[in-house]
Order: C-alpha cells, then sequence, then structure tokens
C-alpha cells in the first residue's frame, strides 16, 4: 500500500489431516500486509487491473495502483456494471481528489489475474481506519466496523484483518469504505499518523 498494501500470496495446503492445522498456520503468519509491508518493485495496478499470473506470489505482493472507483455509491459485488466508474490512486486519500471530501463512501475494485491452479490465498489489512468491507469475488472475507452512507449509519473501527479465499487463475476485489468520523478519507498510505 500505501494503500493497499492489499497484499496477495500464494498458500499451498499440504495434504494430510496432521498437516492441515499447520498449514493454516503457515498462511496466517505468511499473508502478506494491506499496509506496512512493501514491495520496491513488481507490478502494480492500472485501470482497475493488475496481472500477477508470473509474480512469485511466496513473497508479500502490494496491489498498489489505479483501483476502479465510485464515489457516494455501494456497488454489488456481483454486479458487471462498467459505467460511472473512474479510477484511484490505491493507496491514497479521497479527499486530495478536487471535488470529495473526508467525509463519505465509495466502492473500489480491482481484477486480479493470478496463476491458473486453485490456490489459496491470503489479504492481510493490517492499517484502515476507515470503515470497510472486503470481498472477493461475491464473498465477504474482511471488514473493519460497518461502512456507511451517513455518520449515523457507520460505525467506525480499527482493527487488522486478515482474509483468505480460494481462487483459479482471476479474483474480482471489491472494497466498500466509508469515513464520516476521521479527517482523512480512503484507503491510507503506510505509516500515515493517526492524529484525529
Amino acid at each position: 500500500m500505501p494503500v493497499f498494501p492489499l497484499g496477495v500470496r500464494n498458500h499451498t495446503l499440504w495434504f494430510g489431516r496432521t498437516r492441515r492445522a499447520f498449514a493454516w498456520l503457515c498462511v496466517l503468519a505468511l499473508v502478506s500486509c494491506f499496509a506496512g509491508c512493501s514491495s520496491p518493485s513488481g507490478p502494480a495496478a492500472a485501470a482497475g487491473r493488475i496481472d500477477l499470473s508470473s509474480t512469485d506470489l511466496t513473497r508479500a505482493t502490494p496491489l498498489d495502483g489505479e483501483w476502479r472507483f465510485i464515489w457516494q455509491k455501494f456497488v454489488d459485488p456481483a454486479s458487471q456494471a462498467e459505467e460511472g466508474w473512474s479510477f484511484q490512486k490505491v493507496p491514497g486519500f479521497w479527499n486530495s481528489v478536487p471535488g470529495l471530501q473526508a467525509e463519505g463512501f465509495a466502492t473500489y475494485r480491482l481484477d486480479v489475474q493470478l496463476p491458473p491452479g486453485q490456490r489459496l490465498y491470503g489479504l492481510r489489512i493490517v492499517d484502515m481506519e476507515s470503515s470497510y468491507r472486503l470481498f472477493a469475488g461475491t464473498r465477504e472475507i474482511a471488514a473493519n466496523g460497518v461502512p456507511g452512507i451517513s455518520r449515523e449509519t457507520e460505525i467506525p473501527e480499527w482493527k487488522p484483518a486478515v482474509g483468505l479465499f480460494e481462487a483459479d487463475g482471476n479474483v474480482r476485489l471489491t472494497l466498500y469504505v466509508s469515513n464520516f468520523h476521521h479527517r482523512l478519507g480512503g484507503i491510507w498510505p503506510r505509516n500515515q499518523d493517526r492524529e484525529r
């Protein structure tokens, strides 16, 4: 990140019951970071897509770059609609964009091309002050508080999270974010100050 390190890692579970618990511990221990791990080189998201099909996913891989973005709307993760989207740098504060204020809500979307074959992946979100819900495909894999469309409907919370999902080649990540309780809105860069 700086806004996401939303990072992706490939983890293969070993066969056998006795190794399954150990494999899950490895997945949790080795999962990449959403904010806090950085990779100076590697692919960057552009126009809402990132190709990780030839990337070594045994290392943390940030999903930084240009994500699709819709202001003041939560788009259903199953929606295929292409109209209305713009692009937003992730990580980044949306109130740095002319015309957008800190308080509000939005949907971010990224299409991720992964290596072929069914694998278990993990996303680790370390630092995000805004409320959010993260989906891999149509399945919610992580959340922080309750994103809302107003101060009254949002429940702010700050906590690290790990989201696990299985994918075979491609996955669409959809992220609902809202902020009605902080001076900065959006997906936070790594090591950002926490002044309120």
